[in-house]
């Protein structure tokens, strides 16, 4: 986004701002990356409801979950309660999960029942 608010004339900056900050409240329920932010799929994590339901298209949720991040100094909170947890039962669990009611897990490929013989 900084790079396009250098380059681009200034419409275009604000556009390329906005369509940032958008991605940053709605990555985790793009259908087109299957409920996974860029992030979450080389990492191979994925964000599920807590009965393991995929946020695809979910965006209430992906909203409740993600606007802390763009509240100025909120997500220094968020920072704080992660490291006053290390070592808790919730460890990792941002206040953002806690809100919309979501957690972060890992992405298990699916087995090809020929390779287990």
């Amino acid at each position: 986004m900084i790079l396009a608010a250098l380059i681009l004339p200034d419409i275009l900056s604000k556009i390329a701002w906005l369509a940032g900050l958008a991605y940053m409240i709605v990555r985790d329920s793009l259908p087109f990356l299957d409920g996974q932010s860029v992030g979450k799929k080389v990492m191979k994590l994925r964000v599920t409801t807590l009965d393991d339901q995929p946020l695809t298209k979910n965006w209430e949720k992906a909203l409740i979950r993600n606007v802390i991040l763009v509240i100025p100094l909120l997500n220094l909170v968020e920072l704080a309660v992660l490291l006053m947890r290390d070592g808790q039962a919730d460890r990792g669990r941002r206040l953002g999960d806690e809100w919309a009611k979501t957690k972060v897990v890992a992405v298990i490929p699916p087995t090809d029942p020929s390779d287990s013989v």
